[in-house]
């Protein structure tokens, strides 16, 4: 991490129109690397199903609860405007 901040810092006039594809190709390497070892991973494979309805009852959870937050927010803030 150091050395991308020290690279950034001395690169940082020149233009890096380039660089928002390069960081998308190393995430996409990531992500298909990441999905070898899940893959190869037969434990995780076994309870696959278990940790998808995990996931499942988690990511509902986390999105309502994120969207209560955001409307009682907004109607605070809304309420103080009017």
């Amino acid at each position: 991490m150091l050395a991308g901040v020290l690279t950034g810092y001395l690169f940082r006039k020149r233009s890096r129109s380039w660089l928002p594809f390069v960081i998308s190709g190393f995430v996409y390497l990531l992500l298909l690397f990441l999905g070898f070892s899940i893959g190869g991973n037969a434990v995780i494979m076994d309870r696959l199903p278990d940790l998808g309805m995990e996931a499942l009852v988690l990511t509902a959870g986390a999105v309502s609860g994120s969207v209560a937050a955001a409307f009682f927010i907004y109607r605070r803030i809304m309420r103080k405007k009017a």
